[in-house]
């Protein structure tokens, strides 16, 4: 494979090495399907542009920026992009297996189970916002949403690891509305607090229960005001220990206050929801980075597909990426 120049190289992926399988969506621009890499099970997003040539050195960039996260397990990593075929990117990501926290999965977990889920999305979303490196700044995720947080699951136990997706080239791609107010990490910190409601109420609204009018109020405006007249339980889907319930709740209103300068850093929430992992019972374990295979490991000086992990003794790891 000869270089470019652009910096890119170890990043990018032959076309023939990448094996295409089931179409999972189809819309216009963006075909999204299962594919096959370095032996690994992949998702394959291909983006068909008018206007490539334009955009592709802000394209290139975003790609090399949203590479760089790819070592925290709580991200869907970002492993390669292929750019052979005019007009069109093909993005290469690391498959999740157990579908994502909006799916039915939900109302079969323990609390322990959300607890840890809610944890491991709130590193991933604190490493997106602190950043890698003094090179590589802190991105705004801007869409954080149950469908955009991935589960994995371990054969071996009944965790479920958390994977932050969605984030990154939401500027550039094709048939996105923009809107004219920049994100800011706030706005990230309100919406994975709504998250973190919604987990607790098992809902997005809720009927108060101290109203004569039948109607739904947003978690994100009652559970503030029950914590208030301390009728918090009133509100409670799953099955919570009070001491682990009160922080867990304290930190999520935090999250969805009015005033972005009151919201917490991820930082902040990251270390409240351990401690009500821990007051849940639960075990608070310190995370790792994970082993990513590289084009330049999975591509020998003949353009032969290699193996990275040396097919670690033959099992491949289940991974999806969501929209």
């Amino acid at each position: 494979m000869s270089g470019t120049g652009d910096g890119l190289d170890h990043l990018r992926i032959p076309y023939d090495k990448i094996k295409f399988g089931k179409i999972l969506e189809s819309q216009g621009y963006l075909t999204v399907s299962e594919g096959e890499f370095c032996d690994q099970r992949v998702v394959l997003k291909q983006f068909k542009f008018i206007n490539l040539d334009i955009i592709r050195p802000q394209l290139l960039a975003e790609i090399l920026t949203v590479s760089r996260f790819r070592q925290h397990p709580n991200l869907v990593a970002l492993l390669g992009f292929c750019d052979e075929n005019h007009n069109q990117i093909i993005l290469v990501y690391e498959y999740v297996a157990s579908g994502n926290l909006g799916g039915t999965i939900m109302g079969r977990l323990t609390s322990i189970q959300l607890l840890e889920i809610c944890l491991g999305a709130a590193r991933g979303l604190c490493y997106l916002h602190t950043g890698v490196d003094a090179a590589t700044s802190g991105i705004v995720h801007g869409n954080i949403k149950f469908s955009n947080i991935l589960l994995n699951s371990n054969a071996n136990s009944s965790k479920f690891e958390a994977k932050v997706s969605g984030f990154g080239f939401s500027k550039i791609m094709p048939g996105i509305s923009h809107k004219t107010e920049k994100p800011k990490k706030e706005s990230d910190v309100y919406s994975f607090g709504v998250v973190l409601l919604e987990v607790l109420c098992g809902a997005s609204k809720l009927l108060d229960m101290d109203e004569i009018m039948d109607q739904r109020i947003p978690v994100s405006k009652l559970v503030p005001k029950k914590m208030k007249q301390n009728k918090l339980r009133e509100t409670v889907h799953i099955n919570i220990r009070t001491e682990a319930l009160d922080t867990y709740a304290a930190i999520a209103c935090q999250c969805v206050m009015e005033n972005p300068d009151a919201r917490p850093q991820m930082a902040q929430v990251v270390e409240e929801l351990e401690k009500a992992l821990g007051l849940q019972g639960g075990e608070v374990q310190t995370p790792g980075s994970k082993n990513i295979p590289t084009v330049d490991a999975g591509v020998d000086n003949d353009n032969k597909v290699t193996n990275a992990s040396e097919k670690n003794e033959g099992k491949a790891t289940d991974m999806v990426s969501s929209l």
